[in-house]
């Protein structure tokens, strides 16, 4: 073996150790700190997904389950069976609207603009468009009952009142199954009972 062979493989060495140690070490550093970065951003693209699809209606769902549970405890403890429009349902409603409003207001930053336009007396129409899951509604029926003390008489699916454990639960927020000849009718008797109170 010749002395510049020799100094080739030196050389060589030479050029691995200043790679792994100097500046050129440094980019390495930045390429494992960018693999980490990466492995955080894969990771998000995974959980965020399955956050928003999974645990965010879980959520929801365990709420609404607390909250018919809630119900039916109350329900025997203070001997309340049948009569879903008698005040001694007040107590409950009062703690569930709580829980939902501060739930909302939390988990959602949830805030009603123009409460005030709706009537401390008398019937009013809200028509409002709700998703797959009526989560806004069942925030604006807590902030309606805590801040303008109405109790809101929604039009409910069907389906609702058959879910396990929800029935008493729709009843005593006096949700309401109906077609539209129903509704207009009960919009007919509260504004024929509005007129008659001010003919009076």
């Amino acid at each position: 073996m010749k002395f510049d062979d020799l100094f080739f493989v030196f050389q060589d060495i030479d050029w691995f150790r200043n790679l792994t140690t100097s500046k050129q070490g440094f980019s390495f550093e930045i390429f494992g700190s960018y693999l980490e970065l990466s492995f955080a951003m894969i990771m998000s693209w995974i959980f965020i997904p399955f956050w928003t699809a999974i645990i965010l209606p879980s959520l929801i769902l365990l709420l609404l389950y607390f909250s018919a549970l809630f119900i039916y405890v109350y329900g025997q403890l203070y001997g309340l069976k049948g009569d879903f429009t008698s005040n001694g349902w007040d107590v409950a409603r009062y703690v569930l609207a709580e829980v939902w409003y501060k739930y909302g207001r939390l988990w959602h930053g949830y805030e009603v603009r123009g409460l005030e336009n709706i009537p401390s007396e008398g019937s009013a129409l809200l028509v409002y468009y709700h998703g797959a899951i009526p989560i806004d509604h069942y925030y604006l029926h807590a902030a309606c009952y805590l801040k303008r003390n109405r109790l809101i008489h929604p039009v409910g699916d069907r389906f609702l009142f058959k879910v396990p454990g929800w029935e008493q639960l729709m009843h005593v927020l006096n949700v309401m199954t109906g077609s539209i000849e129903s509704c207009a009718e009960i919009l007919r008797e509260e504004i024929g009972r509005a007129s008659c109170r001010e003919r009076v």
